[in-house]
């Protein structure tokens, strides 16, 4: 639906048909928005607002939701504060903090057992995984990860498309560097059902997510350089190449 509608107002520069294109603005809505979904609907919205497209790193940090730079700064101990309900209407906001209230408080006493004795205390999702920041116990920082990842990967693919054909040294320069950064990223090593299951603000991204975000890019890079032979453009290509050849066991 969201290419449809990018199609028929392509390059008109509309923003209130553009802002019916919605991203994830608080971690609420990462339940209800897949990380793919998220890349084709910030393209989509790039497509509309044609002529708002630029190749710089500033505008690609522009498309990423305020609450997802904040939930990274707060990962990382640069701040404080509870920012994961930010954004919610006040209901919502009201359930986050009782969620979290109940996530953090002390232990309740274990239930009388059946059979042959008392059941075990249960593990507080405060205490699965590493341990947050205060204001984000209740965030599932895989998803936040990987609309991230997305999120950047679908702004260079808006670039591609913008500055396609045209070799154009600012646009090359900035997908170069998120294709290597895409590239050299640390791979989760551990299997898929854990790190989904047991996210943590520290942990790695899966591969296929990498995998996936980073081919957009390479097409985004040979779209604009496309005709033109560069050996910066093709290096970069035959490295991932190389990196596939090591790690493609069939």
């Amino acid at each position: 639906g969201c290419i449809a509608l990018a199609l028929v107002f392509l390059r008109t520069n509309c923003e209130a048909v553009a802002s019916r294109i919605v991203i994830p603005q608080n971690v609420f809505q990462l339940d209800y928005i897949r990380p793919d979904f998220a890349m084709l609907r910030i393209v989509a919205r790039c497509l509309i607002m044609w002529d708002g497209i630029e190749p710089s790193d500033t505008w690609v940090e522009h498309q990423i939701p305020h609450f997802l730079v904040q939930l990274e700064a707060e990962a990382k101990g640069g701040a404080t504060g509870p920012v994961a309900t930010q954004g919610m209407a006040p209901e919502w906001q009201a359930k986050a903090a009782l969620q979290e209230q109940q996530a953090t408080s002390p232990e309740t006493p274990p239930p009388a057992g059946r059979g042959n004795g008392p059941v075990p205390p249960a593990t507080s999702r405060a205490a699965v995984g590493e341990a947050a920041a205060p204001g984000t116990a209740d965030v599932d920082w895989l998803l936040v990860g990987q609309t991230r990842a997305n999120l950047v990967a679908g702004a260079c693919l808006a670039v591609g498309l913008r500055f396609a054909g045209t070799a154009d040294s600012a646009a090359k320069a900035l997908l170069l560097s998120r294709l290597c950064a895409f590239r050299d990223a640390r791979r989760s090593e551990a299997h898929p059902a854990l790190t989904a299951s047991l996210p943590s603000p520290s942990m790695d991204l899966d591969s296929s997510t990498l995998e996936a975000c980073q081919s957009v890019t390479a097409v985004a890079l040979g779209m604009v350089m496309a005709g033109t032979g560069d050996l910066d453009a093709l290096r970069a290509l035959r490295s991932l190449r190389k990196r596939a050849e090591l790690e493609t066991n069939y």
